[in-house]
């Protein structure tokens, strides 16, 4: 029986978006950490003030009744819509993977170049096999040849958001995919 190693793709972009409120007292103390990628961008916000603070971090708000909102971003798209070409490891994979069976997870397939550089170096590193496994597949948006071994759907050239893709760090915590019809 194979084991199988489920891995998350190495990450461009790291992002979350959270709600609190700061109701008892006059301010709330807020901590923040983008696990497993450190040093991201963060920001909380409610309609009293924005405080900037960088991932694993504690940073001070003022009481509101108001929704609390933390956006945090690292490399990626950041507040843009599209790709910037470049693969950049933010936290690479600390298991050996000579002789293993790899199974990339992600979210949408697009450009390719995420997946084929992840499946490239764990393949350099000695893996017995790399297989892909997307929610979302957008073949139109192919920028290099590559595979996809598990398809949840395929999806229309649409900028969608939900279950962790975000169009400049706002939708993200959707429990469902959305499309936005207006950038």
């Amino acid at each position: 029986m194979k084991t199988w190693h489920a891995m998350a793709v190495v990450g461009l972009a790291v992002g979350c978006s959270g709600c609190a409120s700061a109701i008892d007292g006059a301010t709330q103390l807020v901590y923040v950490e983008t696990t497993p990628v450190s040093g991201a961008s963060c920001t909380c916000s409610n309609d009293r003030g924005q405080w900037p603070l960088t991932s694993p971090g504690t940073v001070v708000v003022k009481k509101s009744e108001s929704v609390l909102q933390i956006r945090c971003s690292k490399e990626g798209y950041r507040d843009g819509t599209v790709s910037s070409g470049t693969v950049t490891v933010l936290h690479d994979v600390e298991s050996e993977m000579r002789g293993r069976d790899v199974l990339l997870i992600d979210d949408i397939l697009e450009s390719g170049r995420t997946l084929a550089y992840a499946k490239d170096l764990f393949a350099a590193r000695g893996a017995k096999r790399v297989l892909t496994c997307l929610l979302l597949e957008k073949p139109g948006k192919r920028a290099v040849s590559l595979h996809a071994d598990f398809v949840g759907f395929v999806c229309p050239d649409l900028f969608v958001v939900g279950y962790g893709m975000d169009v400049a760090h706002a939708f993200r915590q959707l429990p469902f995919v959305g499309v936005v019809e207006k950038l």
